[in-house]
């Protein structure tokens, strides 16, 4: 029996555990390389992650996804929208989660906007995939060493509905939050499963 692979590019390969977890239930083996993408001078998270798709492919020429993720933080005062697609250069390098909390801790409004954008490529077939949650910005960050740190902003990411960091969900509250509002790799799954017959993916 084979089963198809698929290439999943990423700058943090941390995420690799994570994304096996997210794809578990598709008889694929995920494979993870570290690659490093050129930044894009533009706020269009859907146009990164497309773009990251077709350019990894006509270098690498194999089935494979990506993803990116914008946060925005409508009560920055410094900028509007803060940190938008460029979380690590202007949010995780020079201020770090603690300086993002300190500047933010006599703020009212703390509302925020978590995005992800997903693309799966093949050469042919171009399918993409994005999610929304709004929520508000925790007061102290919250770690989860189960979790990883492949993604800092779920320490402090209280999901709309729920007084909890992501960090601090069990793993069933993570689950029923996905149900109620599915993040990109759900929304791939589902479409993985009813379109895989079309896909040109590499065979194992």
């Amino acid at each position: 029996m084979t089963e198809d692979e698929l290439l999943f590019l990423s700058n943090n390969v941390k995420k690799l555990e994570e994304v096996r977890n997210k794809l578990k239930s598709l008889d694929v083996t995920v494979t993870c390389q570290n690659y490093r993408f050129k930044e894009q001078p533009t706020d269009d998270l859907l146009f990164i992650t497309l773009d990251k798709a077709l350019v990894a492919y006509e270098e690498l020429n194999r089935p494979l996804i990506v993803t990116d993720t914008a946060f925005y933080i409508a009560g920055y005062e410094e900028e509007e929208n803060f940190p938008g697609v460029a979380i690590k250069s202007k949010l995780l390098e020079p201020l770090g989660i603690a300086g993002l909390l300190e500047k933010m801790k006599d703020v009212k409004n703390r509302n925020c906007l978590l995005k992800e954008c997903l693309a799966y490529y093949d050469g042919e077939n171009m399918k993409v995939f994005e999610s929304k949650q709004r929520g508000t910005l925790a007061k102290e960050e919250h770690i989860n060493k189960e979790l990883g740190e492949y993604t800092k902003l779920f320490g402090i990411f209280i999901p709309e509905g729920t007084t909890k960091t992501v960090n601090e969900m069990t793993k069933e509250e993570r689950e029923a939050l996905g149900e109620f509002n599915p993040n990109v790799f759900s929304l791939f799954s589902t479409w993985y499963k009813k379109e895989r017959s079309k896909c040109l993916v590499k065979k194992i």
